[in-house]
């Protein structure tokens, strides 16, 4: 019985924290590559406005 139980101890070490700690930082890395690890701009300067011209025309006004 001992060793059945060992063999489960060992078991769940290797299935469980191996092969899910891999998984893990195999995901993690992945994200990393298509979101990067920060954030590419943080707290930057606001962009300026658009050109005036761009605007639409104010409506005409209502009496």
């Amino acid at each position: 019985m001992y060793v059945v139980n060992t063999f489960v101890v060992v078991w769940v070490f290797v299935v469980g924290f191996g092969f899910g700690g891999w998984a893990s930082m195999t995901n993690f890395i992945k994200q990393v590559d298509n979101f990067g690890l920060f954030a590419k701009c943080y707290q930057c300067a606001k962009p300026p406005p658009p050109p005036a011209f761009a605007a639409a025309p104010l409506p005409a006004p209502r009496h």
